[in-house]
């Protein structure tokens, strides 16, 4: 038996391999691996090997290219913090301003070169409840919120944007608005600042373009008269004038004078802005006998570029008519627009006097309708109180067409006797047959609000007939007090609201408050005096009232008389 010997086998390159080497003689056939699974493996083996090369190639590439677009920040995000209202603030009022604070990120990289800035603010705002929707650009830091809802929370914060591209988000702030005033208007509030006189007559011009005997109408025009705002009395008026014809003007605002004595001489006088144009042309012909008339100003309507004056016509006598329409504010081509009908309303007692109900407020209670119509007639037959309702000519789309009946919302409307006598009997507190309201604002200043309507009250016995006594086939027949007084009369817009919402009756709501304005009236010679004040208008931003007084003939020039409502 021969023994068996270890094979040495040379290794290339002179070497013989190691002597404990085994030779694959030696190893058991069923032990030997195939030389096909040999190679499976290795190649198993190298495809790893490729792929986690790939891999790591992969990630040292990405890693260089992340560091080629995206190179290490050298500053980072700016800071933002929400300053006013505070968080969960409640019982703001709907005209709020809203502030914040924020200051470039901080230098992150030592080697940075150069310096970043705040580039301004994305706004985002909204109702609770709601989405955010896109931002509003805001290059302050503060914002001014004007016509929020009543009783209504919203949500809002703020993104920062850097000049370096990054920006930073605040976190979100919650308050809720009042829902309703809590403060009146209360007649100390009113200060008296002075008068001043409408442009006097042009001989030779016809007596239409005069304002004796004028003032039936007025309205606030913030932006007339660009070059009075440096004297604290901003903006221009639209008035009616000689009340045969009631031609409207525009005329500026010079500052007040308060005059001890009652002196006209020492008013100053307003300058023309526009001279006096007809702006009904012929939609109501049949206004024949002691016309009435009111205007008021407002915003453009939906899409149209500018503002439009409202008003409405009456007579002292008149049938079922369509009494309201709208004209262009330039008075050279005046365009007039209707007239429409307004429901809920008698031929009388809705078509007088007009101003503007705030647009919060309004969405609120009368579907958006912001614009307030109403008249008294002496007598009873308007209603045994001043009338109002809620309007809108343009709650639709465009100027509606002739003819067209407006829906209202009835805020005020006591009995009358346009159907006759009234059963049961709704009157004010302290109704008088001889009373006449003959104009009406609706004012803030701050939280304070009221509705004012300005006129002569009857106070004592009231009888028809002349200043002697009752007759009924006597000259200057008409409605007869012991006496008369000018009023501011103060109406809670609360009141109101709850009729809207039909919590009250039209009826129920009553006078808080009335001011005697004799003291500062010029032309009041006896107690019987009627015709005290005439229209009014308000300038909310300023908290500016302005009256009517309407001068009666030759030596008495119509005056405008100026209140300030102050809330300190």
């Amino acid at each position: 038996m021969k023994t068996a010997r270890t094979l040495l086998t040379p290794v290339p390159g002179g070497k013989k391999r190691r002597k404990d080497h085994i030779s694959r003689a030696l190893i058991p056939v069923a032990l030997r691996p195939k030389a096909r699974e040999v190679k499976e493996a290795f190649m198993g083996f190298r495809r790893v090997g490729i792929l986690c090369l790939f891999a790591i190639s992969y990630v040292v590439f990405a890693s260089c290219r992340s560091q080629i677009i995206n190179p290490p920040l050298a500053f980072s995000a700016p800071n933002i913090a929400l300053c006013s209202p505070e968080n969960e603030s409640v019982n703001l009022p709907t005209e709020i301003t809203l502030s914040w604070n924020a200051t470039p990120g901080t230098l992150l990289t030592q080697s940075a070169k150069g310096a970043i800035s705040i580039t301004g603010f994305e706004l985002y705002f909204a109702r609770i409840g709601e989405t955010f929707g896109s931002p509003s650009y805001i290059s302050e830091t503060s914002a001014r919120l004007t016509g929020l809802s009543l009783s209504q929370s919203y949500q809002w914060q703020v993104a920062a944007l850097q000049s370096d591209g990054q920006q930073s988000r605040s976190e979100t702030y919650r308050f809720t608005t009042i829902a309703s005033s809590a403060q009146r208007v209360e007649p100390e509030d009113l200060v008296y600042l002075g008068a001043f006189l409408t442009p006097e007559w042009v001989p030779g011009n016809p007596d239409a373009q005069s304002w004796e005997w004028g003032g039936m109408a007025m309205a606030f025009n913030p932006d007339g008269d660009p070059g009075s705002r440096s004297d604290g009395f901003p903006g221009s008026l639209f008035g009616a004038g000689h009340d045969v014809w009631n031609l409207i003007s525009e005329i500026g605002i010079p500052a007040p004078v308060r005059s001890e004595g009652k002196v006209l001489a020492d008013l100053p006088t307003a300058r023309v802005l526009q001279s006096f144009a007809d702006i009904k042309g012929d939609l109501f012909p049949w206004i024949e006998e002691m016309p009435r008339v009111g205007i008021e100003l407002i915003p453009p309507p939906n899409e149209q570029e500018t503002g439009k004056l409202i008003a409405c016509w009456g007579a002292h006598l008149q049938d079922e008519h369509a009494t309201h329409m709208s004209c262009e504010l330039d008075l050279d081509s005046p365009d007039p627009q209707g007239p429409w009908l307004v429901t809920g309303l008698n031929p009388y007692n809705g078509n007088d006097y007009l101003f503007t109900i705030p647009e919060d407020w309004a969405k609120a209670y009368t579907q958006g309708f912001a614009l307030a119509t109403g008249r008294y007639r002496d007598g009873g037959w308007s209603g045994f109180g001043p009338t109002l309702a809620a309007v809108d000519p343009w709650h639709e789309g465009n100027s509606p067409p002739a003819g067209t009946t407006l829906p209202s919302v009835i805020l005020l409307k006591y009995s009358d006797y346009y159907n006759g006598e009234p059963d049961p009997w709704h009157e004010m507190n302290g109704y008088a047959h001889s009373d006449e309201w003959s104009g009406g604002v609706w004012v803030r200043a701050g939280l304070k609000e009221a509705v004012i309507f300005v006129g002569t009250k009857g106070i004592g016995n009231t009888w028809y007939g002349n200043p002697e006594g009752p007759c009924l086939d006597c000259e200057n027949r008409g409605w007869w007090s012991d006496t008369f007084e000018g009023w501011f009369l103060f109406y809670d817009p609360n009141d109101l609201a709850k009729v809207a919402e039909g919590v009250l009756q039209p009826w129920e709501p009553q006078p808080y408050a009335h001011l005697n304005i004799d003291e500062y009236l010029y032309y009041v010679s006896s107690a019987q005096e009627k015709q005290h004040a005439g229209a009014c208008c308000y300038d909310n931003k300023n908290r500016l009232l302005y009256l009517f007084e309407g001068g009666r003939g030759e030596g008495e020039r119509t005056l405008i008389h100026v209140w300030r409502i102050q809330t300190e």
